[in-house]
């Protein structure tokens, strides 16, 4: 008798089995970690809104907008919108929000970005989202 070559579908099926178990446990935490590398795109977007704020201030009376400091509400790619909304004498507030129809609306405890003259504000996003 000859002995036989390749695989039995029962081993084939066996090794599917595992491959989808491995699956199903690394998809999750796969989309976990581009969902905190998005949130990554809206802390820089907002540490450049700070910069361009104190050299605009340097050189003017108050603060600005987004279109006085030059910059669009889609810095910080497709997934957040960022905008100024109050700018006076003496602060700012600028926000990052994560936009609808993207998947970064899933990151329910990091949704909203903050921050003013003082630097980031954990009302809105804790500390543990600004330090991911």
């Amino acid at each position: 008798m000859r002995p036989q070559k390749g695989f039995s579908l029962i081993e084939l099926m066996i090794v599917v089995a595992v491959i989808g178990i491995l699956a199903a446990v690394a998809y999750p935490a796969y989309i976990d970690y581009v969902r905190e590398a998005r949130r990554v795109d809206a802390m820089n977007a907002l540490l450049r809104v700070q910069l361009e704020q104190e050299k605009y201030r340097a050189s003017s009376t108050a603060f600005g907008s987004l279109a006085d400091l030059g910059l669009s509400s889609n810095m910080a790619g497709d997934f957040y919108d960022v905008s100024v909304s109050s700018a006076t004498q003496i602060s700012y507030l600028a926000t990052a929000t994560a936009k609808a129809g993207t998947d970064q609306i899933n990151d329910t405890d990091c949704l909203t970005f903050v921050v003013d003259r003082n630097g980031p504000s954990y009302a809105f996003a804790s500390a543990d989202c600004w330090s991911r």
